[in-house]
């Protein structure tokens, strides 16, 4: 197995787990989504709900996120070990035997801290 590739395939992984916290969870735990006519019916929701219930509905968002993450890397995965795609970063080609699980494993592993 190429180091480099290996290297790089993991800090790919490691990118994609910084990523997957997303600004709405903290948006809904802390009442503040962005001021604008937009979201104004959003905020007024949120006012309604206790901590307990917001904190239920940005877990639900954080699992919806994680989700889509999750669904996007399989993909990508199932494209690259069938032969039709293929990733690289800065010019080194990420093999599809480094992916033992799937990306979408190494994901999953990385984001709980294994």
């Amino acid at each position: 197995m190429d180091k480099t590739a290996n290297e790089k395939y993991k800090s790919m992984i490691d990118d994609l787990v910084t990523l997957r916290y997303a600004s709405h969870h903290r948006w809904i735990l802390e009442q503040c989504w962005p001021e604008s006519s937009e979201f104004e019916n959003i905020n007024e929701v949120l006012n309604g709900f206790t901590l307990e219930q917001k904190q239920t509905i940005a877990l639900i968002a954080q699992n919806a996120r994680d989700s889509g993450i999750h669904d996007v890397l399989l993909y990508l995965s199932n494209k690259i070990i069938a032969g039709s795609l293929e990733i690289s970063m800065d010019g080194i080609q990420l093999l599809p035997e480094l992916f033992e699980d799937g990306m979408h494993s190494d994901w999953e592993y990385r984001h709980e801290g294994e």
